[in-house]
């Protein structure tokens, strides 16, 4: 187990995502909710570290970045949370994928 902030997990994830940014074959990045498990982060704090980061403009290159979320319970949180806090997040199952995803971004 470990601890880590909001703070911490966003720097995490803009240094991720700007490293796949920069290569311009990547256009979808798969991302699982970080922190939350042994991190002790709650999927409230890192769905809006998500809405913020996510739609940063330096990462307007990647056609998709996808959250994927482990199971159907937290999916439907997820959903919950994103919509009780109007969240900027598009979350949508994918089936094909074999489980719950939310895609933040459907399209760029």
């Amino acid at each position: 187990m470990y601890d880590t902030t909001p703070a911490i997990t966003e720097d995490v994830l803009l240094r991720a995502l700007a490293h796949c940014a920069a290569d311009a074959s990547v256009r979808r990045v798969a991302v699982s909710a970080l922190a939350t498990g042994f991190g002790h982060l709650s999927i409230q704090d890192f769905l809006a570290v998500a809405s913020r980061v996510f739609h940063d403009a330096r990462f307007a290159a990647l056609h998709d970045i996808v959250l994927c979320i482990e199971d159907e319970f937290t999916f439907r949180w997820a959903c919950e949370i994103v919509q009780e806090r109007g969240l900027h997040l598009q979350l949508e199952a994918e089936p094909s994928a074999g489980g719950n995803a939310a895609a933040p971004r459907a399209s760029a």
